[in-house]
């Protein structure tokens, strides 16, 4: 009688006749029980942030390696690993190469850190988890954006032709914000040079004479600073 793999018998009896039929059912076997990984649980991780604090423009990526390892410290191949953001339902499910590892990379849109929980699967159920941070810088200030851009930066004079008489003040206010229309925090610093062809001083400076003068402030609410003028 021929052997049928749902026996699980391997005729040893019959292994010069039946040889390649046993090698066979050897091989499925093997595979039936590995479930396609090189090793059983128990499993550890080994979680490695490789690329950081990435500009929050939705294009430039955080990335994490995840190295899956056995009781042996050895790397298992073929191991599912699920990502999900925040603890959140929706899950990125890749799996471990031949070294055991496994990346997942995460843009942002604004500065707000991600948690990412990441748990790896046998036979459907977590035996090993972890989790990891990914921060988030903005973006350089976009000084001179395409018209409907969303919470544009800009630069406008809010008084002009004022008396040079040293009290009546001219002004310019700033309002700087990312590509994302995203306000620059408090306390930003921005620096103003300002060249005339007739003396003139800020609030906290006065100058006399040809000069270039160059003025230091700092953003305040809604990423805006305003400076007055002097001229005399």
């Amino acid at each position: 009688m021929v052997p049928h793999l749902e026996n699980r018998t391997l005729f040893t009896c019959r292994l010069r006749r039946y040889g390649r039929l046993l090698l066979s059912l050897m091989l499925l076997v093997t595979g039936y029980v590995g479930y396609g990984q090189s090793s059983p649980p128990p499993y550890t991780l080994q979680i490695t942030v490789t690329t950081n604090n990435s500009v929050d423009d939705g294009t430039a990526l955080d990335v994490v390696l995840v190295t899956v390892l056995d009781a042996s410290n050895n790397p298992v191949s073929g191991v599912d690993v699920a990502f999900s953001i925040n603890g959140g339902s929706s899950t990125t499910v890749n799996v471990t190469n031949a070294a055991g590892q496994v990346t997942f990379a995460q843009g942002n849109t604004n500065t707000s850190a991600l948690t990412v929980d990441i748990n790896a699967k046998y036979l459907g159920i977590t035996v090993a988890s972890g989790n990891c941070v990914f921060l988030y810088v903005q973006g350089p200030p976009s000084l001179n954006p395409p018209p409907g851009s969303p919470n544009p930066s800009y630069f406008v004079v809010t008084g002009n032709d004022a008396a040079a008489n040293g009290t009546d003040t001219n002004g310019i206010q700033v309002h700087v914000a990312d590509a994302q229309g995203v306000n620059y925090p408090v306390g930003t610093p921005v620096t103003f040079t300002i060249t005339s062809a007739t003396p003139a001083s800020g609030s906290m400076i006065f100058y006399m004479g040809p000069y270039t003068l160059t003025y230091h402030a700092t953003l305040g609410q809604g990423g805006m600073v305003d400076l007055p003028l002097y001229d005399v």
